[in-house]
């Protein structure tokens, strides 16, 4: 039964924290200190809650279970190269001398930086549980 509650709950913090992120992204281009602001948080925010379901739904999927198992795998990997390519692309603007940058680029920075090491996580989870097997 808890395992249940924690599989549900995985899915939706992954689907809420993505969810966040996107709708917090166009904001992130603004050049008004208050959208970057206030869209830079919650940006993060939805990169923590998404990680966390993701390494959560990691330690219950079973092996046996084919389907959550590829699916959990390809959302570790996407994480992962979502979490490098966003790093990369904001890297560019942390060198700037304007506070909207260093404030636009540096929140999606640490989001990227948190979701590819909760996919790195995941990954690590995964092998784990394959090693013991």
């Amino acid at each position: 039964m808890i395992a249940l509650v924690v599989r549900w709950a995985s899915l939706v913090a992954i689907a809420a924290g993505t969810a966040g992120m996107l709708f917090c992204f166009p904001f992130l281009f603004s050049a008004l200190h208050e959208d970057l602001i206030g869209a830079g948080f919650p940006f993060a925010g939805g990169a923590i809650i998404a990680g966390a379901g993701l390494t959560a739904l990691s330690k219950i999927v079973e092996e046996e279970e084919r389907f959550m198992c590829l699916l959990v795998k390809w959302g570790a990997l996407t994480a992962i190269g979502l979490g490098v390519a966003g790093m990369f692309f904001c890297l560019q603007f942390l060198f700037s001398a304007r506070m909207a940058d260093l404030i636009g680029a540096g929140f999606p920075f640490v989001g990227g930086a948190i979701i590819a090491s909760a996919g790195l996580i995941t990954l690590s989870n995964l092998a784990v549980k394959k090693m013991s097997e």
